[in-house]
């Protein structure tokens, strides 16, 4: 297998265990890992914030994230990891052209999957 073969295997098999792709065929994860890139941040490093074009989803793979609102200052409005019952977010990106409604945070070293509107519609 070539490199990009590997990801893409790695990225499949990633996604039989996220529940919001599970009802997928796993032809249809296999086309979604083509598109899918992944992404690493590091300790309290930013992925995007309120206000900032939404574009993209996430799948925490690896690590931990929080998201915040402006109007409840430091306080995590909701938290992701690869064992909550929910590990992605920013899926409403998808779908609409809103801005971001809220900043999210690696709160430690963290590998993700990324799908980016452009790529997905």
């Amino acid at each position: 297998l070539e490199l990009d073969g590997i990801r893409r295997l790695v990225i499949t098999r990633g996604l039989e265990s996220v529940s919001f792709f599970s009802s997928l065929q796993r032809e249809q994860r296999e086309r979604l890992a083509e598109i899918m890139e992944v992404q690493y941040a590091s300790s309290q490093e930013y992925l995007f914030h309120e206000g900032d074009a939404a574009d993209s989803m996430y799948v925490v793979i690896e690590g931990f994230v929080s998201c915040f609102m402006a109007d409840f200052g430091d306080e995590p409005i909701a938290e992701f990891h690869p064992r909550s019952d929910r590990p992605w977010f920013g899926e409403l990106a998808m779908t609409g052209k809103a801005p971001r409604s809220q900043t999210a945070r690696a709160r430690e070293p963290s590998k993700l999957f990324v799908v980016r509107r452009s790529d997905f519609v």
